[in-house]
């Protein structure tokens, strides 16, 4: 392991250089977790280094060292979890082992990945670094779950600097087809990122608009990504309330309710148009479709009212014509699915003194993320109406006339009223 550190350290720097002397920086948050073989390290995984300095990252991994073990199962699996839960959306994760997961129980949590042997790691590290770039977008994921021989069709739009086709499974291997009709090969442009028995990167420099053609197969379970460098996207954002712009919205819909969404596309040029927004599962079948009707204020901008998120990982994808009428794809760049929301909070006078027969004003201040009913009890029973609010509200409870020598404990109760649309 210690030869392939050395690889790692030097390729990681080689990345930072790269990525740092481009005008556009897509790296600005950098996470090192160290993970080991738990029966020669009490902490088998972390401590995670969270940072935004690339010379604090690289002197952290500098001081990274091979501990005793050989090749036995690690925790990998569990780091790969603990950079999941801190690592930003849409971030790079990449995962550097020589031995097997000790902790395969959780493989259920995640796609294939890549087997790599030792000579294979400079290749993998040169792909990573020509990879890393900003303005990264999705236009095609597929994960199968068996052997198969498949045929896509991919759109590709004038605003598409480059496409790369990702496949990774048992025994994989695909064919590129021109819009023209021929079969794309290297001496025509195409340039072959990575080649390993179990993944296959293929990419072509400024492709020529209009439908181009992929044919894949493995003899197992595999994946498909099909990205591109463009300086056309869409932004994605939910919330339980109407969404005015993206600085207001959840990253994720809100499970149990009717959510709002706002898609927003941005770098088409006119007389270019957004058809359509579709929801695709992780195979890659439509589960969903809405035309998209823009806003009377921004025609790249649309509301989606009322929308249900599906159970499970979904996509959100964007189809419609650039300025040339071809047809473009532009996906979620990663799968999303939907978040439980948080209990509302409750904040209000431990206790209130008041003299006997005057008049008691009780309140408190509720803050939720999603519509909550809110209602004043005493002692078991109800006061006053139920009232349904969402964000902070505020709510006050009046006592005419408090009585002397009685206590009462009164209390705001507020529920998640699940289920309920907010219109």
């Amino acid at each position: 392991m210690y030869d392939d550190l050395i690889q790692v350290r030097a390729g990681a720097a080689k990345i930072l250089a790269t990525t740092l002397e481009r005008k556009v920086k897509p790296l600005y948050n950098y996470v090192l977790i160290p993970f080991h073989d738990p029966t020669f390290i009490s902490t088998d995984v972390g401590p995670a280094i969270v940072t935004t300095s690339p010379e604090k990252f690289q002197k952290h991994l500098d001081n990274l060292f091979v501990q005793g073990g050989g090749d036995c199962p690690e925790m990998s699996l569990n780091a790969i979890i603990l950079a999941l839960e801190i690592s930003l959306p849409g971030s790079f994760i990449y995962v550097f082992t020589d031995a097997n997961a000790k902790d395969f129980d959780q493989t259920q949590k995640f796609w294939p990945s890549i087997s790599l042997e030792e000579e294979n790691v400079n290749q993998v590290l040169k792909f990573v670094e020509e990879s890393v770039q900003a303005n990264r977008v999705n236009l095609i994921s597929t994960d199968t779950g068996h052997a198969a021989n498949k045929t896509y069709l991919i759109p590709v739009d004038n605003a598409l600097e480059e496409l790369t086709i990702a496949l990774s499974g048992e025994h994989s291997a695909l064919e590129l087809y021109h819009p023209e009709g021929n079969l794309y090969t290297e001496e025509k442009g195409l340039g072959k990122l990575l080649n390993l028995k179990g993944a296959k990167i293929i990419s072509v420099k400024n492709p020529k608009p209009g439908l181009w053609r992929l044919v894949t197969s493995s003899n197992g379970s595999h994946t498909l990504r099909v990205t591109g460098f463009s300086s056309m996207s869409f932004t994605s954002g939910f919330g339980l309330r109407p969404i005015r712009s993206q600085d207001e919205a959840l990253p994720r819909p809100v499970a149990g309710f009717r959510n709002f969404v706002l898609i927003k596309v941005d770098g088409l040029q006119p007389p270019g148009t957004p058809e359509r927004v579709q929801l695709l599962d992780l195979q890659g079948h439509l589960i969903g479709e809405v035309p998209f009707k823009p806003r009377s204020t921004d025609k790249f901008a649309f509301d989606w009212l009322n929308f249900e998120p599906p159970r499970g990982l979904f996509y959100v994808r964007v189809v419609g014509v650039d300025d040339e009428y071809n047809v473009f794809y532009r996906a979620s760049p990663t799968a999303l699915s939907a978040v439980l929301p948080e209990s509302p909070t409750v904040t209000a006078p431990a206790t209130v003194e008041v003299l006997p027969g005057s008049r008691v004003a009780l309140w408190c201040t509720v803050q939720t993320g999603a519509p909550a009913k809110l209602q004043w009890t005493m002692d078991r029973r109800t006061l006053g109406p139920v009232l349904t609010r969402i964000g902070t509200a505020n709510i006050t409870h009046i006592i005419h006339q408090s009585l002397a020598r009685t206590r009462a404990h009164t209390r705001a109760l507020p529920v998640m009223s699940e289920g309920q649309p907010l219109l």
